[in-house]
């Protein structure tokens, strides 16, 4: 009898457990759900990442901001754009920043702290919108990325020692 009452017992809980997961259904849109994603997962390798649009149409003429404090830093920026607008900051000994754009407007914002950080950014689209904001915290840090697309044209995150070495080559 008692056997009888227990097994009833379970599979009324089997039961009940199955039939709320059967009636609720979410209508998720998939490309919103990868983008939720990829920033997540790369949240947690790289310490903060946001994939923004800034707004280009705000940008005009072409300017190059740089600040070396430290020695033995190096930087070379060239653009052929329509518009940009590039601030560097090096603190420490050592870094080395390349730049080299053709792209339509370009936005930049960079930062590296410590010893022997590079960054090198190439990108060859002359119609493309591109920018980066990044901050290089710590020594021997390395960014770099060859072209853009539609995923890596606008990039703003901040290097730490979980990605010494970040390299992003999107072509499309």
């Amino acid at each position: 009898m008692r056997v009888h009452v227990f097994i009833k017992m379970i599979l009324s809980c089997f039961l009940l457990s199955m039939s709320s997961g059967v009636l609720a259904q979410t209508y998720i849109n998939e490309e919103e759900v990868d983008q939720k994603v990829l920033e997540a997962n790369l949240n947690g390798l790289i310490g903060g990442i946001s994939i923004t649009q800034p707004n280009f149409n705000t940008v005009q003429g072409n300017a190059v901001a740089l600040k070396q404090i430290g020695e033995y830093n190096q930087a070379e920026i060239r653009t052929q754009t329509t518009s940009s607008e590039i601030a560097l900051t090096q603190n420490g000994r050592y870094n080395y920043t390349k730049l080299d754009y053709i792209a339509n407007t370009a936005i930049a914002k960079l930062l590296q702290e410590g010893n022997n950080n590079q960054i090198r950014d190439y990108v060859n689209d002359a119609g493309t919108n591109i920018s980066l904001e990044l901050e290089q915290r710590g020594d021997d840090k390395v960014f770099e990325r060859n072209g853009a697309n539609d995923l890596t044209q606008s990039l703003k995150f901040i290097q730490t020692d979980a990605t010494p070495s970040l390299i992003i080559r999107s072509y499309n």
